[in-house]
């Protein structure tokens, strides 16, 4: 499951403040911080395909319009091809927006991003390994929080 939030106001005035809390996190670079509001409000599930070739494998993941979402750290650059949709990304502590077809080389970190609409967002990965489990192992490492939140240690 990838770590993404949704955010339309269901009266839940805790789910609400942390959605705010974490946005503004968000739209100041900080997603550390924006992690930590964001898992204490409902995930969002999101349908994850693993495509394979000879030496490659492309996890292509399909985004909902309005879906709030944090990237797990990339170890290493990675190939991104924005696939379908408008999407705003923030990598660096910039945000910029992006259409479909668009394809860059990501630096190793986190993003954090918001579907403008429906987005099919592709990471293309050199690897001979098909276990999806174990290609995350490879490229990403989880934070801290995260990690605490799966395993039901909420911080």
């Amino acid at each position: 499951m990838e770590n993404s939030l949704i955010q339309p106001f269901n009266g839940d005035i805790a789910v609400e403040m942390n959605t705010t809390l974490m946005l503004d996190a968000a739209a100041r670079g900080d997603l550390e911080e924006a992690e930590k509001f964001g898992l204490r409000i409902p995930q969002v599930d999101m349908r994850v395909v693993h495509l394979f070739g000879p030496k490659f494998c492309i996890r292509e993941l399909h985004i909902p319009a309005g879906t709030f979402l944090i990237g797990h750290a990339h170890k290493e650059p990675l190939a991104n091809m924005l696939v379908k949709g408008k999407i705003r990304v923030c990598s660096d502590g910039v945000w910029s927006d992006l259409e479909a077809p668009f394809f860059f080389v990501g630096k190793p970190g986190r993003k954090a991003a918001i579907a403008l609409s429906d987005c099919i967002w592709q990471n293309i990965l050199v690897t001979d390994e098909t276990d999806p489990a174990e290609i995350e192992k490879l490229f990403v490492v989880h934070s801290e929080q995260w990690t605490a939140a799966q395993q039901g240690e909420h911080k």
